[in-house]
């Protein structure tokens, strides 16, 4: 009998919940008497597919008498290129015992005396590292190996094309379960290592909670403090840069994988390097690549499948945090570069005139929305939501790449925090807003965050930082007479004493707000001021 498995791992924390649903798609296929239980298990490099198929693999060897074998295909093998179906047929065929001169030369004769040879056995066949479908079909069983042979598939691409009864990905470890690895890799009970909780979470963390880096960083926890090794890797322009076996096994995973993609697929990742961050989708891809929005979908749907991408809720993306950096590297990422500025000018062009549209959706009260990105609030909500981080992020980035329009989607962004009861960060960003308008000597720039900053205050109930953040606005509106903005912050006067109980400060607020609006041809605004005037007044 052949056997050449090799035993899982000795330290072997997690997984279970995927181990269980090989396990339950073993069991579903031998009662429905199908012959062959084909599991794709797919995952980023590193992330611990082959320890689990092992895992399994050792748990029903027994039911296999005729053979256990397992063969690594080196589809993402450093240093090799993927191995030729034929060969591996050849040394599959010499392994269960055919005499050399008795295996035929031909791909195709191959592939019938394997599978003849199959049909009558029990064996288990885990084809480890697989590039594509199309170089495992020629190694599975026929469709009549009656005997029931159990085959587990290992790759980063998905293999959609395999028919699996069960297409399990592995992922990063649960947070809990990482830092239970980062333990038992340093070979020392809990108690001797010096790490708090907290320091083997953060520990983790900067792991990404991939295995791959999690065990040699926490083989570095038998002698070094969870403290010295954070120190280090937050100092680093990526987490693993000083740790050298680590980063070299992360570097190695990411470069395989990148080699293994097309022209193609290799320009769109790097455009998704350049993304600011955290996270992006199509419409954002298409604006950095200047492309048609169906195609960056269908780039991003390919590079998930590839598994260089981690895909998100509402049709989002993002990189795993090892990997931004190796990206970036792979692709000659600079900042500076012309092109990358270009790109992501777009790229800011797009997120203001969407968010532009989407809170208007949200707030107007028209039920027509006719040739609209969002048919409904609802769905404008969901977008904005789920685009909050990138919107964020790239809001500051506008500013810091000195974009001319930087400040017009930073204001946009900073009101739907307003609107989505972010404060705190409507607030750091109206500051960033201040700080970039006296750097450069924007008065009216100045005036503005300083206005934003006053309607903040005073949805946090903070009326005196209000107030004052309203009189320095007015000031500054005067001083460069911008009647527009001088209404705007008697507005906010006005809303705030109101809402202080002080009705005779908001009347005359109102007023002087309704005066300046109608001299400037702002008549719905003027109106609405004046109406507020009378109610007050009729109160009083």
């Amino acid at each position: 009998m052949a056997d050449t498995l090799v035993p899982p791992p000795a330290i072997w924390v997690g997984r279970e919940e995927e181990l269980d649903r090989l396990r339950q798609a073993r069991r579903q296929a031998q009662a429905a008497g199908r012959p062959v239980v084909l599991s794709a298990v797919h995952g980023m490099g590193g992330a611990g597919k082959t320890a689990l198929a092992r895992a399994l693999a050792a748990e029903v060897a027994a039911d296999y008498p005729d053979g256990r074998i397992e063969v690594d295909l080196f589809g993402f093998t450093p240093g090799h290129e993927p191995r030729d179906p034929g060969e591996v047929l050849g040394e599959l065929l010499a392994q269960v015992g055919f005499d050399p001169a008795d295996i035929p030369a031909h791909p195709q004769a191959k592939v019938g005396l394997w599978r003849s040879w199959l049909a009558s056995r029990r064996v288990l066949l885990i084809l480890d590292n697989a590039r594509d479908a199309a170089q495992v079909q020629p190694l599975l069983p026929g469709v009549g190996a009656a005997g029931g042979c159990l085959v587990v598939v290992t790759s980063r691409n998905q293999l959609t094309e395999l028919d699996a009864a069960a297409r399990i990905r592995v992922d990063t470890l649960p947070p809990q379960d990482a830092a239970a690895l980062l333990v038992e890799a340093a070979g020392r009970s809990r108690a001797e290592i010096r790490a708090t909780g907290e320091e083997l979470a953060e520990l983790a963390r900067l792991c990404g909670y991939l295995p791959l880096a999690l065990r040699p960083v926490g083989a570095l926890l038998a002698r070094l403090s969870a403290a010295e090794l954070i120190e280090v890797m937050r100092a680093a322009d990526h987490p693993l840069h000083y740790l050298d076996e680590a980063d070299r096994a992360a570097r190695t995973a990411f470069t395989v994988s990148y080699q293994a993609l097309s022209p193609a697929l290799r320009e769109v990742l790097g455009a998704c390097a350049w993304h600011p961050g955290p996270d992006f989708d199509a419409g954002s891809l298409a604006a950095l690549t200047a492309k048609p929005r169906p195609l960056a979908a269908v780039r991003l749907a390919e590079l998930l499948q590839r598994n260089m991408l981690i895909g998100l809720p509402h049709g989002r993306y993002t990189f795993h945090d090892l990997f931004l950096g190796y990206a970036r590297h792979h692709t000659g990422y600079s900042a500076d570069d012309p092109g990358v500025r270009q790109a992501r000018h777009r790229l800011y062009q797009h997120l203001t005139a969407t968010t532009d549209t989407a809170i208007s959706t949200l707030t107007t009260k028209s039920t027509n929305h006719t040739g609209n990105a969002f048919a409904t609030p609802t769905q404008a909500r969901t977008w904005l939501s789920a685009a909050t981080g990138e919107l964020t992020t790239a809001a500051y980035t506008a500013l810091t790449d000195h974009w001319s329009q930087a400040p017009t989607l930073a204001h946009h962004v900073a009101r739907w925090l307003r609107l989505d009861d972010r404060y705190e960060q409507a607030a750091g960003l109206y500051t960033a807003l201040h700080t970039t308008a006296q750097t450069t000597g924007d008065q009216r720039g100045q005036a503005n965050a300083l206005q934003g900053l006053g309607i903040t205050a005073r949805l946090q109930n903070e009326y005196g930082r209000a107030a004052d953040y309203h009189h320095q606005a007015l000031q500054i509106y005067q001083d460069i007479d911008d009647r527009l903005g001088q209404a705007n912050a008697h507005l906010g006067l006005a809303l705030l004493a109101e809402g202080q109980g002080q009705p005779q400060s908001a009347a005359q607020a109102y007023q002087s707000a309704a005066t300046l609006y109608t001299e400037i041809g702002f008549t719905e605004q003027a109106n609405q001021c004046s109406t507020a005037y009378q109610r007050i007044k009729r109160k009083a």
